[in-house]
């Protein structure tokens, strides 16, 4: 084999991984849909994005590019062919939506967690904190609770005690 097919078999076999794409919608995660005007993308380096230029009747055809794995969570007029790590997308009709490397998908336990990466770069005009959970909402009633029931006997204690209460 000559050098030139030697550093191309190289080329292939090391970024072969990173282009079969798992797709996380982090609207899902949040429990809300991101709001945004604009389409973009934040990445971590290492990722090779290519953003079209488009007349403007074309864009709003669903003129799509080349389909790529990363179609599923790539909005048009943009197209990645490699990620080594992340990329966070945003755009009105897909809202957040996180690609991530599948070696890094397959080594997480839950790759979801990835999502607040995304929350500071994608472009969200309704970013807040997240909903509670139940079980913290749990929490949250048990220490009020408690607290309330520790203020009642205290004044109770003091009250018996002959001290005025105001």
């Amino acid at each position: 084999m000559s050098s030139g097919a030697l550093n191309t078999l190289a080329i292939v076999l090391l970024l072969m991984p990173g282009t079969f794409c798992q797709c996380i919608d982090c609207n899902a995660h949040w429990k809300f849909h991101c709001k945004t005007n604009l389409t973009g993308f934040y990445c971590a380096p290492g990722a090779y994005v290519h953003q079209w230029v488009v007349p403007e009747e074309d864009y709003h055809s669903d003129l799509k590019g080349f389909n790529t794995p990363f179609s599923a969570c790539t909005p048009f007029p943009l197209e990645i062919s490699y990620i080594e790590t992340f990329c966070c997308l945003y755009s009105p009709s897909i809202g957040c939506q996180l690609a991530l490397n599948p070696g890094i998908f397959n080594k997480e336990k839950l790759p979801v967690r990835r999502c607040k990466d995304c929350i500071e770069h994608c472009q969200c005009s309704n970013k807040s904190t997240p909903p509670l959970k139940p079980r913290m909402v749990v929490s949250l009633l048990g220490m009020f609770a408690m607290l309330t029931e520790s203020i009642y006997l205290t004044q109770k204690v003091w009250a018996g005690c002959g001290t005025e209460l105001i």
